[in-house]
């Protein structure tokens, strides 16, 4: 789907006495038609410029933003801006200074009489109708903020921009104006097109309580984005109650902790020649990256790693090819799906350096939606039949990323039980906002890393039906994967950081380090779940939830078998393409063996082996994984 807001490689410069101030870099974010996104961040980080640029008051230095597909160029009637200063006019009245703006957009398309309904109808929703005739002197702060809301929402914009619209009122006013703006918001979405909004804000609250999205700068100059945060809590919010959320906790914590001790300044200078930046994902087997830096095995091969912790595997992508990333810890087949046209940007090349991990992924159903465990694909394809009757609408499964393997291990089980395409379908959820969604009855189900199917088990929310080494024994699951520059330019830099992911995965080989591992984990900048949840399915011991008991896997999640597991396999490169197409996806004329062969960095990998070997470094010969279980009647859950 396209986009509805794109911000495509935005900078903006200013010309100062001093010379070229650069605000802006390298701001890239595409925002869906109805989304509510917040822009967070310190002073000075660009903010605000960004909201003028959306808005056609500066032209950006470089890149462009379009609505709809159509570039921006300069202010029009498809968005509006509420500012903090209100910018009423003082010698009009609440009355006039709203019918000016519709009458402005709405000049030859109503008559006087409806384009005056249309302002007393927002007046009265913002509160103001007894104050209509009065002019902006005789207001209180919170009365001209919602003469100002009125004006912006009465022109009907596609888009609606706010300017930290509430910063300067007192907080009984600002909470009664947070529920009048999501009402007329939600009053949008009657006439079928749901305004997006972007708001910049100071106050974290605020953003977490309206917002979808929460967009984190780095410092300026030259601020980019650092960070974006899902806000999965559903809608409609009890402001009473919201603060009592575990997700509310959790992302108010990331927030503070990125605007004070975090990492928003790193983005803002280029990095220096030894530094590495890798992303990666909450997830147990983001391990290798953890323990790399928590044993500081980047000073022993000569670099600086700087790990990177990000809220979707869209962003990972997203920052994977603007070169934001010089590598990640990343889904073994999301730069298959990139290359072989499945998903955006289609065609690019994201190199694959190494196998980072095997197996430990897993499917989780609602507990309130299939409360009674079953046994086989036959049993699940019977229990999707009665909850589709009962629902009367297709089932709503979610995955981490299109074409990713989480994707391929929902859709090869569902494909492998027969259940009709018309029956269900799956959606695109960050994994660490899984929980909640299912918690909420958002979703049905969902396939996702850990901790996250161990978490819905132990908050009762939801029982793991199936694993994926289930699916395939020994799979190759996640992977280091390179910006196409940083593989092409920096080999040495390169294999200095395969070393040392190389050494910390055959550090997670021994049992007795996994309990330490799982601590490191616990950690809030690395996955911030309590490390005995971490740790039970790590070692093999699974609590499935509900009533389906304990089960202790022998094939569980794996990071190096000696080194065995590590090699980027071409045939395993060749699968991930042709399931691609065997679960629906159109890859084209894609070449499974060209893409493979395209895609991974073998011969690299065979000289990280070899130097580390010769330094005394023992590790084994690679092995393929047996071919997977397909069909999936073989299998036994």
């Amino acid at each position: 789907m396209t986009p509805f807001v794109q911000i495509q490689n935005v900078q903006k410069s200013f010309q100062t006495g001093k010379g070229t101030y650069t605000a802006l870099r390298d701001i890239n974010l595409s925002v869906s038609q109805g989304e509510f996104v917040a822009f967070i961040g310190h002073s000075g980080c660009g903010k605000s410029t960004l909201l003028n640029i959306i808005a056609g008051l500066y032209p950006p230095s470089s890149g462009k933003v379009t609505v709809e597909g159509r570039e921006i160029k300069g202010p029009g009637s498809d968005r509006a801006m509420v500012f903090q200063n209100y910018a009423l006019l003082p010698w009009l009245s609440v009355s006039e200074n709203v019918f000016q703006a519709v009458d402005s957009v709405y000049e030859k398309n109503m008559t006087g009489a409806e384009k005056r309904q249309l302002s007393n109808k927002f007046i009265d929703m913002v509160g103001l109708g007894k104050h209509r005739d009065k002019l902006p002197g005789q207001l209180s702060g919170g009365m001209k903020q919602r003469a100002a809301i009125a004006r912006a929402f009465a022109t009907k914009p596609e888009v609606l921009l706010l300017d930290e619209p509430f910063g300067a009122l007192d907080a009984l006013t600002k909470g009664a104006l947070h529920d009048e703006l999501l009402a007329i918001w939600n009053e949008s979405a009657q006439n079928g097109r749901k305004q997006t909004i972007f708001m910049v804000t100071h106050d974290i609250d605020e953003a977490i309580y309206l917002c979808d999205r929460i967009v984190v700068f780095t410092n300026g100059p030259a601020a980019t984005i650092g960070e974006i945060i899902e806000v999965p809590i559903p809608r409609p919010r009890d402001k009473r109650l919201i603060s009592t959320l575990t997700a509310y906790g959790e992302i108010k914590s990331r927030l503070i902790d990125l605007l004070t001790v975090g990492s928003l300044g790193h983005k803002a200078v280029p990095r220096d020649a030894k530094t590495v930046r890798v992303g990666f994902m909450p997830l147990t087997d983001c391990a290798p990256l953890a323990i790399a830096k928590e044993l500081e095995l980047d000073h022993k091969h000569g670099f600086k790693l700087e790990v990177a912790k990000d809220s979707s595997w869209m962003s990972v992508r997203d920052k994977l090819v603007t070169g934001e990333l010089d590598a990640a810890h990343c889904l073994w087949s999301l730069p298959f799906a990139l290359a072989a046209g499945v998903t955006e940007p289609k065609g690019a090349q994201l190199p694959i350096a190494m196998t980072l991990s095997a197996n430990g992924q897993g499917i989780t159903l609602a507990n309130d939606k299939f409360p009674i465990p079953f046994g086989d694909l036959t049993a699940f394809k019977n229990a999707v039949g009665l909850l589709r009757e009962q629902k009367g609408e297709p089932l709503t499964f979610a995955a981490t990323f299109p074409g990713g393997t989480h994707d391929l291990w929902l859709r090869t089980m569902l494909d492998a039980a027969d259940i009709a395409p018309e029956d269900y379908k799956v959606i695109t959820i960050p994994p660490p906002q899984m929980v909640l969604n299912l918690q909420s009855g958002q979703i049905d189900g969902f396939s996702a890393g850990e901790p996250w199917n161990a978490l819905a088990a132990n908050r009762g929310a939801g029982w793991t039906f199936l694993t994926s080494q289930d699916i395939w024994a020994n799979h190759p699951e996640k992977a280091l994967v390179c910006n196409p520059t940083f593989a092409g330019e920096q080999r040495d830099k390169l294999k200095a950081l395969m070393k040392a992911l190389l050494e910390a995965c055959l550090w997670l080989d021994d049992p007795k380090n996994l309990e330490r591992a799982a601590q490191k984990l616990a950690k809030p900048e690395y996955v911030g779940v309590a490390y005995e949840i971490i740790l039970e399915r790590l070692k093999g011991h699974y609590n499935l939830g509900g009533e389906a008991g304990t089960r202790d896997y022998t094939t569980k999640v794996a990071f190096s078998e000696g080194g065995a597991l590590n090699a980027p396999q071409l045939s395993y490169g060749q699968w991930f393409v042709e399931q691609l197409a065997q679960v629906g996806y159109n890859t084209g004329d894609s070449s499974p063996e060209q893409l493979a062969q395209s895609l991974l960095l073998t011969d690299l990998y065979a000289e990280v082996v070899a130097e580390l070997q010769e330094a005394g470094v023992e590790i084994a010969s690679p092995t393929v994984a047996s071919a997977p279980i397909l069909p999936l009647s073989a299998v036994s859950v």
